[in-house]
């Protein structure tokens, strides 16, 4: 079996390399002007009061949502977090989050605010929250991201229906093998 590529000279291996890359460019600009279709789109609307639930699904989806609402319910006194009082007891207790003993009226929470503050009717370790390791009280073994699915469903509704999100079908390319990919692996085998 005879290898082309050890058989040319330098010139002409150059040359075939040059013509290699100028291929790929040219593919790959034509790949992206084609495919993105963000230039044809009308410039968002300005808006007057940034909702910080829907900048932090944008973020990080349901995980990064409620990160947020434990802050924002920390700030506002609906939960508080408690640390072990011995030093010895660090390693093995890193704390909890639970409902502040007295917290402000709930009537005054959003309603997912209210759902965040609800799931903590019994204090949660931080492991807890994102795991569904807990089958603790009305929670039925999931997690808060989990337990915030409703109202997340609206967040990523609003956010696709700006065309801030993706649809499945291109995060399905984007994450999907290539055959250029494949192709490329075998030929170098």
């Amino acid at each position: 079996m005879r290898n082309l590529l050890i058989q040319i000279n330098g010139p002409q291996f150059l040359l075939l390399f040059a013509v290699l890359i100028a291929i790929v460019a040219l593919v790959c600009w034509l790949r992206k002007h084609t495919r993105d279709t963000s230039l044809d789109a009308a410039p968002l609307d300005a808006v007057d009061e940034i909702d910080p639930y829907e900048v932090a699904y944008l973020r990080g989806q349901a995980n990064e949502l409620a990160r947020v609402l434990i802050i924002r319910l920390v700030e506002k006194k609906y939960l508080q977090i408690t640390t072990p009082q011995s030093k010895w007891k660090v390693l093995a207790d890193a704390g909890a989050i639970r409902q502040a003993a007295e917290h402000p009226p709930v009537e005054q929470l959003s309603p997912i605010e209210r759902t965040a503050f609800e799931w903590f009717a019994t204090p949660s370790s931080p492991e807890e929250i994102f795991t569904n390791r807990s089958a603790r009280g009305m929670r039925q073994n999931t997690s808060l991201p989990s337990a915030l699915g409703i109202h997340s469903a609206r967040y990523e509704q609003q956010l696709r229906a700006a065309s801030l999100l993706t649809t499945e079908e291109w995060n399905n390319e984007a994450t999907g093998p290539r055959p250029s990919a494949l192709a490329w692996c075998c030929w170098s085998v």
